[in-house]
């Protein structure tokens, strides 16, 4: 599974989750919208407007999961993390 986390330099939870991410040691992809176009054109076709966003996606590249914010439960869970 790869993980994509789109994100913004001021965005303080953006910021936390990539930090709690490195923490447990998962590997990820950060997109920056603010300072990359390419980036800011995937993150419009979720149509979401809130950061972080975490996209999930199987070897294919099809989209499996998608969740908005930093929810510590729901990433533990998707992630199969022990706290």
């Amino acid at each position: 599974m790869k993980v994509y986390v789109y994100s913004t330099d001021t965005c303080r939870f953006c910021t936390m989750l990539k930090n709690w991410l490195i923490e447990n040691r998962v590997t990820f992809i950060e997109k920056d919208i603010v300072n990359d176009s390419q980036a800011l054109h995937e993150f419009n076709k979720f149509q979401e407007r809130a950061t972080p966003l975490i996209i999930f996606k199987n070897e294919s590249e099809e989209i499996i999961k998608k969740i908005v914010g930093f929810n510590k439960g729901e990433l533990t869970k998707e992630l199969s993390i022990q706290e």
